[in-house]
């Protein structure tokens, strides 16, 4: 069976610190489910020796700089490189190490600046990285089982869990590039009592093994699993997962489903947890979202899906009225809506644009 060609992650997860809070054995469960279902030839399809992981003693900072060097000069033009981080990281927020940090197993939190990675050196580490397509994905900072926040205790200043906004766009910097966090700068990540991962990871990984919702054509990419997790994460606790691009052309593979099956046709049945939003706050974030050309685009997805599920109805911007693109959206809006097809407009429009409706 033929795998998901040139393709290459590094997978790091960190529990057991020696000088920091300790995180549940949940982290370690993170970054080896994501290892083996990476290199699952049945789901992913990459190629065990094209992926790298890091647990506890083996992630210290210099081997975490040295892992994305590799990863840097083996992931070149036309690749895919995914990186995934389950451990501590966060932002101090006054003192005189104020800054965002990536925490590796060796950390000593009274010298940060000497034994973590800050948000600037993993931004120039990054843009190493000439992967045409690189996705990062970041667990960082679990709760217990009750929902209690497991933060680092500093000697000075205060540590928070969550790199800022700031931090991740910075990494998010550069064509292709793609940041996926685990939650907002002010929430806590979360681990549920009873649970083999945490949150996010654990719907991370539903969405790699055939939970997301696809194009059926063998193929996920990055807006499936987070429209995916995006959705099922805030359903059970306070936590918001979270979407950073700057320029980003297209959504992009990431892995094969289920081992390059094509999905199933859609359906509208599929699809009911699309239809409840509003038309005008629908219409408005189309407006602001989309330019001509990309309204050309969602139309051509709509259609493509209604076809999958054997519905034949063309879907265009030139078969609706309308004076200005403001009216001729909701003239669209309308237009499926009474046919009881406005649930995959939803979907394509959450695709493309993941969080803004």
């Amino acid at each position: 069976m033929p795998g998901f060609g040139n393709s290459y992650a590094l997978v790091v997860g960190i529990a057991d610190y020696p000088m920091v809070e300790k995180l549940p054995p949940t982290v370690l469960n993170d970054a080896r489910d994501t290892y083996g279902l990476l290199c699952s030839p049945n789901h992913c399809g990459y190629q065990r020796r094209h992926v790298r992981l890091l647990l506890d003693g083996e992630a210290t900072a210099n081997s975490l700089r040295e892992g994305l060097a590799w990863l840097a000069e083996i992931a070149g033009a036309g690749s895919t490189a995914l990186i995934f981080f389950s451990g501590h990281g966060g932002r101090v927020t006054d003192g005189p190490q104020t800054g965002s940090y990536l925490i590796p197993y060796d950390c000593d939190p009274r010298d940060l600046a000497r034994t973590a990675i800050s948000g600037q050196e993993l931004t120039g580490l990054f843009r190493a990285i000439q992967a045409q397509r690189l996705l990062v994905v970041f667990d960082a900072c679990f709760a217990g089982g009750t929902g209690e926040t497991k933060a680092m205790r500093l000697p000075e200043g205060v540590f928070k869990a969550g790199l800022d906004e700031g931090t991740y766009e910075r990494l998010a910097q550069g064509a292709g590039r793609v940041i996926m966090a685990s939650s907002r700068w002010d929430e806590v990540s979360l681990v549920l009592r009873g649970m083999n991962n945490s949150l996010f990871t654990h719907f991370m990984l539903e969405a790699l093994r055939g939970g997301a919702r696809t194009r059926g054509d063998g193929l996920i990419r990055v807006f499936d699993v987070f429209d995916y997790v995006s959705e099922e994460v805030p359903a059970r606790g306070r936590q918001h997962p979270i979407f950073k691009a700057t320029d980003l052309e297209n959504n992009f593979p990431i892995a094969l489903y289920c081992g390059g099956k094509r999905a199933a046709p859609l359906t509208p049945a599929a699809l009911l947890r699309h239809t409840a939003v509003d038309k005008r706050a629908l219409r408005e974030a189309m407006v602001e979202a989309f330019a001509n050309e990309d309204l050309d685009v969602i139309c051509a997805d709509v259609e493509s899906d209604l076809a999958q599920a054997g519905i034949d109805l063309q879907v265009g911007m030139d078969l609706v009225d309308g004076s200005g693109k403001r009216s001729k959206i909701m003239n669209l809006i309308n237009y499926l809506d009474r046919r009881g097809y406005l649930a995959y407009l939803v979907a394509a429009v959450r695709r493309e644009r993941p969080g803004i409706i």
